[in-house]
């Protein structure tokens, strides 16, 4: 299919631009997604207090968002994900782990929020300083950490999660400087 699409008379439509395509929709949703590992989904706030998902709930409190799929609070994140979860193929998606789930070593948490891997987030010095006060520092080296130490440091794991995170940064409206090549992630 040959990008730019309009479907159902024009309410549909699917753009590319750079390494995203976007979806967008005429009742307030749009899908941003990069062919690969990053999906963004943006709705209208007609939408408040009326989704469910791995998106959240919409309703403006962020302390009840892990709720399972059928409305009652999951007791961890674990159990919240696998209510959500379809089956699919995917060797590098766990979907229930019976108790062997990938751990991260105290060894190589150090080396994986080192500045050669995830670190490069939080450096305030660093090409990600300027989104600091947009999203939450910790957060995103947490996620980081925990897909590149569970893909045992592989270099295209680590270089998909700045790739997300540099995403949220310009969603959020904040600058960051080059670093693709800092990070070894040129291709």
């Amino acid at each position: 299919m040959e990008l730019p699409v309009r479907l159902e008379g024009g309410s549909i439509s699917i753009t590319a631009s750079g390494i995203r395509g976007t979806l967008l929709c005429d009742f307030g949703v749009e899908v941003t997604f990069d062919w690969s590992t990053l999906l963004m989904v943006s709705i209208s706030s007609s939408y408040f207090g009326n989704v469910a998902g791995l998106c959240g709930n919409y309703n403006g409190d962020p302390e009840d968002e892990l709720m399972q799929a059928g409305g009652r609070p999951a007791a961890n994140l674990t159990d919240w994900a696998s209510t959500w979860s379809l089956e699919d193929n995917d060797p590098f998606c766990y979907h229930f782990c019976e108790d062997v789930c990938p751990q991260c070593s105290d060894q190589d948490r150090v080396k994986y929020t080192g500045p050669d891997y995830c670190g490069i987030i939080s450096d305030k010095k660093g090409p990600f300083a300027g989104c600091h006060g947009s999203l939450s520092v910790a957060e995103n080296v947490a996620d980081c950490l925990y897909d590149v130490c569970t893909n045992e440091g592989r270099q295209e794991v680590l270089c998909e999660a700045l790739s997300t995170y540099l995403a949220e940064c310009q969603e959020a409206g904040a600058s960051v400087l080059p670093w693709r090549q800092l990070a070894k992630c040129c291709e």
